[in-house]
């Protein structure tokens, strides 16, 4: 994760399904956006019931508890953007779901190329965890 922090142009990420384990690393991008009906987290649901509860079926559980949707990412400030899908959903209208997603790529790439990129990348970083 460390080489992508350090990486000297913008960068600018999207989960489009489900981003788990290795996808933490999306999270050191300039900008991080999400599909609306995506999810992110750093375990699967099923592991993270596993786990906890020593019980795989209680995978709804762990879905609520882990927050894991756009929505709830984007409130505790862990995403940028959420990006929202077609009517029928991304899988079922792909053209219309990528269109959205280089609308919004095209409208953030400038944006980030006028900041001071990696000091903010730095500070969004150092953000992450943060509790009271």
């Amino acid at each position: 994760m460390q080489e992508f922090a350090a990486l000297k142009v913008p960068t600018i990420s999207i989960i489009i399904g489900e981003g788990a384990v290795g996808g933490v690393s999306h999270a050191v991008a300039d900008k991080l956006a999400m599909l609306e009906y995506a999810v992110f987290s750093v375990i699967s649901p099923e592991g993270c019931a596993a786990i906890l509860w020593n019980d795989p079926s209680k995978i709804e559980v762990a879905v609520k508890a882990m927050k894991i949707t756009p929505f709830d990412l984007k409130k505790a400030n862990l995403i940028d953007d959420i990006i929202l899908e077609p009517e029928r959903g991304a899988h079922r209208d792909k053209l219309q779901a990528s269109q959205s997603i280089k609308d919004y790529f095209l409208q953030q790439l400038p944006l980030i190329q006028q900041s001071a990129f990696l000091t903010l990348r730095y500070q969004k970083l150092m953000s992450f965890g943060a509790f009271a």
